[in-house]
């Protein structure tokens, strides 16, 4: 799935990891090892790491409650909706509320 990602580019230095199964220490193992990154257009091995909820830039936590690697997902999700939603026109906000109304 990766080599189909980068569509014939060469693929990023790091490879971040998040949601629970970054916990996992069998995706560790594999991605330290040298075979994986070796089939896919990496220009070396990439560095890899787990994002843990502080990593997350322009969401914050004021419960304390978002504490492991699954919360980075749901965190990431609520960072791309701000951003969509700020670059969303008034009318366009308008138009949404109306069609929402209508429960289509």
């Amino acid at each position: 799935m990766i080599g189909d990602l980068a569509a014939g580019e060469l693929l990023p230095a790091r490879v971040l990891l998040c949601g629970g199964g970054a916990q996992l220490p069998q995706i560790s193992e594999v991605l330290e090892g040298e075979d994986w990154w070796r089939r896919l257009p990496f220009s070396r091995q990439p560095g890899v790491s787990a994002l843990a909820p502080p990593d997350v830039q322009g969401v914050t936590d004021a419960t304390d409650l978002l504490t492991t690697r699954q919360d980075v997902t749901p965190m990431a999700l609520v960072h791309q909706a701000i951003i969509i939603d700020a670059i969303t026109s008034p009318p366009q906000r308008a138009m949404r509320r109306a069609v929402k109304s209508l429960r289509l």
